[in-house]
């Protein structure tokens, strides 16, 4: 099913940023 192969990755695209935001939020938190 090649249309749903570009949804899927979106979503894991998707999901990679968050959590890259994620991690980035936390190390500047957590800088002094």
């Amino acid at each position: 099913m090649p249309e749903v192969a570009p949804v899927t990755i979106a979503v894991k695209w998707g999901g990679i940023k968050q959590t890259q935001s994620s991690v980035t939020s936390s190390a500047v938190e957590l800088e002094p």
